[in-house]
C-alpha cells in the first residue's frame, strides 16, 4: 500500500521518483483515498520537480468528496498562498475544520483571533470554540494558546483554573518554552 512512499523517499529501496509516482497512480486508480490525497498534494506542491496545479486541485477535491478532511486543508493552504484567493482559502479551511482536522481547527481559531489580518469579523466565541476543538484533540499549540487566552482574559473569558489546566496539558504533551 505504501510502496509509493518508499520509492519517493528512498525508505528501504533506492529512491526512484518515477516508480514512486507510478505506484502512487496505481494506488489512486485502485481507489486508495490516501494515495489520491497525496497525489493531489504532490501536483500542487511541486515537491518532486513537477507541477500540475489543475490536476492537483481536481484530485484534492475528489479526495475531499470521499471524506478526506486533510485534502480541504491542503486546498486551503494552496489558496492562501495565491493573491486574491483568500475567500477560497477560508472556505476550504472552514470545511477542513468542520471535518475535524485539528490543524485546520487551530488555524481557524487563530484566524478569528487575528481577525484584522484575516479580513474576518472579531468573534471571541469562535476563537475559543475552534481552539478548544483542536486542543481537545491534543494540539499542543492550541492548548498553549487557549491557556494564555484564559489567563489573560483577552477574549472576554478570564479563568485562571482553565488557563492553567490547558497549559499543564500542553506541557504534558511535550511543549516547553525555552
Amino acid at each position: 500500500r505504501w510502496q509509493w512512499f518508499m520509492y519517493l523517499n528512498g525508505f528501504g529501496v533506492k529512491r526512484n521518483i518515477d516508480k514512486g509516482l507510478e505506484s502512487l497512480q496505481l494506488a489512486t486508480d485502485a481507489g486508495d483515498i490516501d494515495a489520491l490525497h497525496h497525489l493531489g498534494s504532490l501536483y500542487i506542491s511541486g515537491v518532486y520537480g513537477f507541477t500540475d496545479t489543475d490536476l492537483g486541485i481536481k484530485l484534492l477535491k475528489q479526495a475531499l468528496e470521499a471524506g478526506r478532511g486533510n485534502a480541504a486543508y491542503d486546498l486551503a493552504s494552496f489558496y492562501s498562498r495565491r493573491p486574491g484567493e483568500g475567500e477560497k482559502a477560508s472556505h476550504y479551511l472552514a470545511i477542513s475544520a468542520a471535518m475535524g482536522v485539528a490543524e485546520a481547527q487551530y488555524s481557524l481559531g487563530i484566524a478569528y483571533l487575528n481577525w484584522e489580518a484575516s479580513n474576518m469579523d472579531r468573534d471571541d466565541a469562535k476563537v475559543l470554540e475552534w481552539l478548544g476543538k483542536a486542543a481537545k484533540q491534543g494540539h499542543k499549540n492550541a492548548q498553549t494558546t487557549l491557556g494564555m487566552l484564559y489567563l489573560s482574559g483577552s477574549t472576554g473569558t478570564k479563568d485562571k483554573v482553565t488557563g492553567c489546566a490547558w497549559l499543564y496539558l500542553a506541557g504534558d504533551e511535550g511543549l516547553t518554552q525555552e
